[in-house]
């Protein structure tokens, strides 16, 4: 950046001699370029969520769509649109695993029984995560156990916000989420309260009539 400053710093400079110069500083990540990946989220509307789905012990699909904060929205066009995504992943053996997912669908196998995994540690990298039933149980099911174990802070509120807000939006059913949550009252965090209850507020505006009291009650317990 200090080199971008001082080549332009008395005449005018466009985006692509912004990443034009940051290439110049070597990739980013083995050999994807700056400009490959920074273009891509400087130039493109909105941010991906990336959908993981357990095949067996030893492998997982991760897929990329874009998140589109409107349920039910089916704009072909829209969802289909891809970034390059560093995902970052940690496993419940503690390994972790880093690797950049361009396309739109990835493969990731592993020569061990990782247990369960969980995507973006410490909810660092900006995109939302939507983890399919199997995925889910696994971790909710350390959540319970001892919620401090595996997860950071930061990493609790980013399963709590995302589950939540893909519920809220129909990506994942509700049972769904509520499985994740459920280990909430020993929770002592205020940064994970605060994305549960924000989050919890826009699922209870999303309800019908006839499911609200339900919701109500629940939130009473």
């Amino acid at each position: 950046i200090g080199k971008y400053v001082r080549e332009f710093q008395y005449g005018s400079a466009s985006l692509e001699d912004f990443l034009k110069t940051m290439d110049t500083t070597g990739p980013v990540y083995r050999d994807v370029k700056i400009s490959d990946f920074m273009g891509s989220w400087l130039t493109k509307t909105g941010y991906p969520v990336v959908g993981v789905t357990k095949l067996n012990n030893r492998k997982y699909r991760l897929s990329q769509s874009r998140f589109v904060n409107k349920p039910n929205f089916n704009d072909i066009k829209t969802l289909r649109k891809r970034w390059p995504v560093m995902v970052t992943l940690r496993t419940e053996r503690r390994k972790v695993h880093k690797f950049m997912m361009s396309g739109r669908t990835k493969i990731v196998s592993f020569n061990y029984d990782p247990g369960f995994i969980k995507i973006n540690i410490n909810s660092t990298m900006f995109y939302r995560v939507n983890y399919d039933l199997l995925t889910i149980s696994g971790i909710a099911e350390q959540l319970e156990a001892d919620h401090e174990r595996y997860f950071t802070e930061e990493d609790r509120a980013g399963l709590v916000s995302d589950v939540l807000t893909m519920a809220t939006v129909n990506k994942c059913p509700m049972s769904y989420a509520m499985k994740m949550i459920r280990y909430l009252p020993r929770e002592s965090s205020y940064m994970v309260w605060d994305q549960a209850l924000t989050k919890l507020s826009s699922v209870a505006g999303s309800l019908s009539n006839r499911t609200k009291p339900l919701f109500d009650s629940y939130m009473r317990m």
